[in-house]
């Protein structure tokens, strides 16, 4: 029974250890950009395309991804994110939940080579993407 007991707390600390904030699993699938760039481009055909196009080369709206994107002037991927968090889409402003916005904003960084794929990426490091 005493070895039941120990070896219940040996696992119940393993899983707060792993799971827990600094922990071996706390760069999530969720939060590896190129997880993140896979939903953000569904949130984006759906939602951002009838303007940006279905490439994001441009349409009614700007280029947003490839040489003519217009990225430069938020400076950050936190400047993009407030961005398009606040003004985008166009037609219903704000409407996104948060996830959703920084799903697009990692597609959009992935897709212009601003991150790697397999770089961390969550709303606790935006600001330390540069967009140039």
């Amino acid at each position: 029974m005493r070895a039941l007991a120990v070896m219940s707390l040996a696992y119940a600390l393993v899983a707060m250890i792993a799971l827990g904030p600094g922990g071996l699993l706390a760069a999530a699938p969720s939060s590896i950009a190129g997880a993140l760039a896979a939903k953000g481009q569904k949130v984006f055909r759906r939602h951002c395309a009838q303007c940006h196009g279905n490439q994001g080369g441009g349409y009614i709206g700007p280029a947003v991804i490839g040489v003519d994107a217009e990225l430069a002037s938020y400076h950050t991927a936190q400047g993009l994110l407030q961005y398009v968090s606040t003004a985008m889409p166009q037609t219903a402003p704000g409407s996104l939940d948060e996830r959703q916005y920084l799903q697009v904003v990692a597609y959009l960084l992935v897709q212009n080579g601003y991150i790697e794929k397999g770089a961390a990426l969550g709303m606790d490091n935006l600001a330390e993407i540069p967009i140039e």
